[in-house]
């Protein structure tokens, strides 16, 4: 058996469901796999955004500038207030694990330790400022999401040039490079002179950069649609996928 129960490989065949050794086995095809993970994020930022303009308005959306706003940042929609900080925190949860094995899938393919690593960084550092509050330790999970935006952008050009080309991803990583670059702009401007609507548009650019995000992950869909993963028995493969 060696180590082949512990990592994918393409070299492992994939058995199906009424093969007599993997009557155990949970198979799926994996576009399904990368549905669930971009849902998740998705509807929860959704989900949490709306709750805290309905329920938790003003003390979601003032800064200390106590100028009028009209969106809350999404530090404040997922981390402030309960229940949003709870449905995000479950739903990144869930997203992570799948996100490590695709980038893991992605490595065993193409081959780029640099994009793995960065992959890597990218979900860790989001799992840290994801439980890791503004508002209980501000200088972490400002660290945590310097790190996932440095990570996101760097990850996504060198993604760009070692894996597999789409014209979506390239609109999508020039999508979350530009809105990245007006939220650092729109953030200092409201801190040097509180003009009011000015963090709403920090807002919208943040919610653009997480979009963006979430759709150039997604494009795994395309990149691993004839791709099966397989649950089976330890004793067999215990995860196995065939491209």
């Amino acid at each position: 058996m060696g180590s082949n129960w512990l990592w994918p490989s393409r070299a492992m065949p994939y058995r199906p469901v009424n093969d007599n050794i993997a009557d155990n086995s949970i198979t799926l095809a994996f576009p399904v796999v990368t549905v669930v993970v971009v849902l998740l994020p998705l509807v929860a930022l959704v989900v949490c955004i709306m709750w805290s303009l309905v329920y938790d308005f003003e003390i979601s959306t003032s800064t200390h500038c106590g100028v009028n706003n009209w969106l809350p940042s999404i530090s404040a929609a997922i981390g402030s207030f309960a229940p949003q900080k709870y449905i995000w925190r479950l739903a990144i949860s869930l997203h992570s694990l799948p996100r490590y094995v695709i980038a893991f899938m992605y490595y065993n393919r193409y081959g780029s330790r640099a994009v793995f690593v960065l992959n890597i960084l990218e979900i860790s550092s989001l799992l840290g400022l994801t439980y890791v509050s503004s508002t209980e330790n501000f200088p972490f999970h400002s660290n945590c999401f310097q790190l996932f935006l440095i990570s996101a952008f760097v990850g996504m050009g060198l993604h760009l040039i070692k894996y597999r080309k789409s014209v979506f991803k390239k609109y999508m990583a020039l999508t979350n490079v530009i809105s990245g670059a007006f939220a650092v702009y729109f953030y200092f401007r409201h801190n040097w002179h509180c003009e009011a609507g000015i963090y709403t548009l920090f807002a919208i650019c943040e919610y653009l950069v997480v979009l963006s995000n979430i759709l150039f992950h997604f494009q795994a869909f395309y990149d691993f649609s004839q791709t099966i993963v397989s649950i089976t028995d330890r004793r067999y493969h215990s995860i196995n996928y065939s491209a």
